[in-house]
């Protein structure tokens, strides 16, 4: 009425405690269950701090130091988010049904009996169910194989190329993986977010 814009919404901004701060933070969600995830993906202990809760009154909690988000990072970002779905297209695929960590879903799978019961345990007493599930692949490592053999005989004969497919290769797989600095539990795989990754391994 008066001629004016009238601010109705104020965006608020987040002020973090340095203590709390480190380099590479890779752990910082607050979700239900998140918590006890990063625990066990990172075998946390912590730094002890003592900090004012909200109700005015003095308690330690342990602050996940610079070590525990690496090993989150290398367990959980890169080996469960990331190299597990990359071993799914060139190794082999455990079924099509959503892992959150565990041995029975959503691994890969070589189809090597010795080599899957090292990460997997004994694969000899599976059920008819389990065997024969539409999304259970079993490459026998010939197509990683066969992409390595790739990148030695790209080596020796194109070196420039060779640079451009393996900047492609990191860039739309272990640079998103840091840069989407995912959570635990997500809600679905996430194996399509690296396609690219996986199309530049077969290149």
């Amino acid at each position: 009425k008066k001629g004016k814009y009238v601010r109705t919404y104020l965006k608020t901004t987040y002020k973090f405690d340095e203590r709390f701060q480190t380099i590479f933070p890779r752990m910082w969600s607050p979700g239900e269950g998140h918590e006890e995830e990063y625990k066990k993906w990172a075998n946390i202990t912590g730094s002890p701090e003592r900090v004012t809760n909200q109700n005015g009154e003095q308690e330690i909690r342990n602050v996940p130091t610079f070590t525990e988000n690496l090993r989150f990072f290398v367990s959980y970002q890169l080996g469960f988010m990331y190299w597990r779905y990359f071993m799914w297209n060139f190794v082999g695929r455990q079924d099509d049904v959503q892992s959150s960590g565990g041995l029975t879903n959503g691994n890969w799978i070589s189809g090597i009996k010795p080599i899957d019961a090292m990460f997997l345990g004994n694969q000899d007493h599976l059920t008819p169910e389990q065997l024969n599930r539409i999304g259970r692949n079993r490459y026998f490592f010939l197509p990683l194989i066969l992409g390595l053999l790739g990148l030695g005989y790209q080596y020796i004969r194109d070196k420039r190329n060779l640079i451009v497919v393996s900047l492609l290769f990191v860039l739309t797989g272990i640079a998103i993986v840091v840069y989407l600095n995912q959570y635990p539990l997500q809600p679905r795989e996430r194996d399509y977010a690296f396609a690219g990754s996986f199309y530049a391994f077969a290149i």
